[in-house]
């Protein structure tokens, strides 16, 4: 009857080892099954993404078509109306994008939670087998004797004996798989251990993508809006009609000839990074900057140093006020120009809480007590553009983009070549 007892004591102790083992086996097949659903959510997402992208890459093959064709009122609405459609498709990206990688994230969280509670198991786990592990080597082999067997059996016939110690030994063989099976436990603890590490790292790098693309979604949402309000601006300031598109594409197209004929004249090259100084106000920029000198303005391929000067002029109102706004940063904003051209639409963009307002010359004296002046001067027929920031002894100091800082006005340009004067305030 005991050794009934000893048999059922041991088969308990193979299945106590045993159901963890198959459960922990269900647990990984279960998640298979939802990894597996969610990559072909992935996959969908994936092929959604590509499929936009490869209808961005066709409608910038057209705008880059139209780039090289005559600058004409069909071929500008044309070239506005793909940069449209390739800015909400961006969109689309973008938001594509967003939702594949939150999903990651999201997966990631769950997996990293779920790895935690693993590993959790599995330290618990880990230190009951060593518990009961020693605890049953240490009372078998406290007395290697058969007066242990005896006692421990209460048996005297040597047949009795004999399966008794083939118990113990089937026992002893169990224990010595079952520490080769802790061994390999705490090999999978440390395996799971360097996953959820990289899980965790891998959720941080999509964290900061994902507010990379966030912003880039912000950004396509305001270019679209400045697309459309454009292509509406040219349809009202042409009234859909060719001769008038023309009309005003030859006075962009002056301007910007007049800010080249100044540079010519002018003479001077490229300079080093802020060769000239910041100034005595502290926000003095110049065209001539290595920088961005060769930066393109807009969508033009008319560049800072060429045609510049108001660029770097509008960049000086700017940090003025406080704004880290470099020419580049103007330059780049393709809403500030006149379509495909250089020439910076008016008003102004101002910066915020300010307004752009043209002032008579008459006016400059007064405005210069509380705020700096851009002027255009009128050189026969080239044009350049400076800022004013203060009186002195009947003349005005400037800071010229070409020139440099702190000038006097009076030594380059006479007052009376001054044609228009715009403050923002």
């Amino acid at each position: 009857m005991r050794t009934k007892n000893v048999f059922f004591i041991f088969i308990l102790s193979l299945l106590a080892f045993l159901i963890p083992v198959a459960s922990f086996v269900y647990a990984e097949d279960s998640i298979e099954k939802t990894t597996s659903e969610e990559e072909q959510d992935e996959e969908d997402t994936q092929e959604e993404i590509e499929n936009i992208q490869e209808k961005i890459d066709k409608y910038e093959k057209k705008i880059s078509k139209l780039q090289g064709q005559a600058n004409t009122l069909q071929n500008e609405i044309a070239y506005m109306d793909n940069q449209i459609n390739v800015t909400q498709l961006k969109i689309q990206n973008s938001i594509a994008n967003i939702r594949k990688t939150e999903d990651r994230i999201e997966e990631l969280s769950e997996g990293i939670e779920n790895l935690g509670v693993r590993i959790d198991k599995l330290e618990k786990s880990i230190s009951y087998q060593e518990s009961i592990l020693n605890s049953r080597m240490r009372e078998r082999y406290k007395d290697r004797g058969n007066n242990m067997l005896m006692m421990f059996f209460g048996s005297e016939t040597l047949n009795s004996l004999v399966k008794k110690t083939e118990y113990l030994k089937a026992l002893e063989e169990n224990d010595n798989k079952l520490i080769e099976q802790m061994g390999e436990t705490k090999g999978n603890f440390e395996t799971q251990k360097d996953i959820f590490e990289d899980k965790k790292d891998e959720q941080e790098t999509l964290k900061a993508q994902l507010e990379i693309e966030k912003a880039n979604l912000d950004k396509y949402r305001s270019d679209l809006e400045g697309q459309k309000s454009a292509k509406d601006k040219l349809l009202k300031d042409t009234q859909n009609d060719e001769v008038k598109y023309q009309e005003l594409l030859a006075e962009a197209e002056s301007e910007l000839a007049s800010y080249a004929g100044f540079v010519q004249s002018a003479g001077g090259g490229v300079i080093g990074s802020n060769a000239f100084g910041s100034g005595k106000e502290g926000w003095y920029y110049s065209q001539r900057d290595s920088r961005w000198a060769t930066k393109t303005i807009g969508k033009s391929s008319e560049t800072i140093y060429e045609v510049g000067c108001l660029v770097t002029s509008v960049a000086m109102l700017y940090r003025h006020y406080g704004y880290n706004t470099t020419p580049a940063d103007i330059a780049r904003e393709n809403n500030r120009f006149w379509y495909r051209t250089a020439y910076m639409l008016i008003p102004w963009i101002p910066p915020d809480g300010k307004h752009y307002k043209e002032i008579l010359k008459s006016s400059i004296d007064s405005e210069l007590e509380d705020r700096p002046v851009a002027v255009k001067i009128e050189l026969g027929g080239d044009g350049h553009f400076v800022v004013l920031s203060e009186k002195s002894d009947g003349d005005y100091i400037m800071y010229d983009p070409w020139y440099g800082p702190d000038l006097k006005f009076s030594k380059y340009y006479s007052k009376g070549s001054i044609s228009r004067a715009i403050v923002f305030k």
